[in-house]
């Protein structure tokens, strides 16, 4: 299910109106939720550890806990990088930095990639590709 919203913001100005319009769309399904607990799970991993910062890969966010290298954050499905249909990859990682991607793994499990980096702002893009998605977050 696409959840759209449109937020309508009026400014008055003197005797004239301005109308500002703003329309976003996020995704209220799996792969969504999964890159929101993807992305609160860096942050946590950032103070948890903060001489290393960001996780480089999933399967540090997953395993058992208690370590850098299994950190216990994640399920283990999600670390693996495969859940509900969609191929989940960390890339462009620094200490400060990363870029998460869902793309599906075919046609029938999606149309759509979806992606995100340090900033925490979801975005998708229509035509399955990470690369697509990513110009978004310039």
């Amino acid at each position: 299910m696409l959840l759209h919203a449109v937020i309508l913001v009026f400014l008055t100005a003197g005797c004239g109106c301005k109308r500002v319009t703003f329309y976003s769309a996020v995704s209220d399904g799996a792969e969504a939720g999964s890159l929101h607990t993807i992305i609160t799970a860096q942050e946590t991993y950032k103070s948890t550890y903060p001489k290393i910062g960001y996780a480089c890969r999933l399967e540090q966010l997953g395993g058992k806990g208690g370590s850098p290298e299994q950190s216990g954050l994640i399920d283990t499905v999600l670390a693996s990088g495969r859940k509900s249909g969609y191929i989940y990859s960390l890339t462009n990682c620094t200490a400060i930095t990363y870029r998460i991607a869902a793309v599906p793994e075919s046609l029938q499990t999606g149309h759509r990639s979806f992606c995100a980096d340090q900033n925490g702002v979801i975005r998708y893009s229509d035509d399955g590709a990470a690369e697509s998605c990513f110009k978004l977050l310039k």
